[in-house]
């Protein structure tokens, strides 16, 4: 059996005047960390046209978790307390407690030789 914890980070890029959303994904195992996910996305405004980059990228790690990480054989467990939102960390999602009874590989296994 071997357990993980899945976060997703997010912050505001410019790009041409718009604002785009990086959003990256990791996931952390004994064996060190493998970035799942790394996207960057047009944010979805609250209704007030405001951006929440923490309500962002903890959508972004559900819908990653249940995408690429469910089907790899991957079963969340459960959610550590949302971040504190303080302006002098980086936006993130809440830790999700994950584990698998499959082998996983080490982070960088499928990487392309260049």
């Amino acid at each position: 059996m071997k357990f993980g914890q899945v976060e997703g980070l997010c912050v505001a890029v410019r790009d041409d005047g718009t604002t785009l959303l990086r959003v990256t994904v990791y996931l952390e195992t004994d064996m060190g960390i493998d970035i799942v996910r790394e996207v960057e996305v047009e944010p979805e405004p609250r209704p007030d046209g405001t951006i929440d980059l923490y309500w962002e990228a903890d959508q972004w790690t559900q819908e990653t978790i249940v995408s690429i990480l469910q089907p790899r054989g991957w079963e969340l467990l459960g959610a550590t307390d949302p971040p504190s939102r303080t302006a002098d960390e980086i936006p993130r999602s809440p830790r999700y407690a994950l584990r698998t009874p499959f082998w996983v590989p080490p982070p960088g296994w499928n990487d392309d030789a260049d």
